[in-house]
């Protein structure tokens, strides 16, 4: 997948690249990456309802301080 990351103070093409190197369930399935340099992680996740497959995202940057972006695709 590839897309933008926006906010107030940050915008950033951003590449969600399926993770070659996983090699434990609790590894992250895409790495999320801008200009080279790794931001995130996502897994591959099941909604409880509908039962479909969707892709739960952890971002972090210097400018969010200690606090993470969340996002589900």
């Amino acid at each position: 997948y590839k897309g933008q990351l926006k906010t107030l103070s940050v915008r950033a093409d951003i590449a969600i690249v399926p993770n070659q190197a996983k090699s434990a369930d609790t590894h992250p399935d895409f790495r999320v990456l801008t200009q080279g340099v790794e931001v995130g992680a996502g897994w591959i996740r099941t909604g409880e309802a509908s039962g479909k497959d969707y892709v739960s995202l952890s971002i972090a940057a210097p400018e969010f301080g200690p606090r993470k972006l969340y996002a589900n695709l």
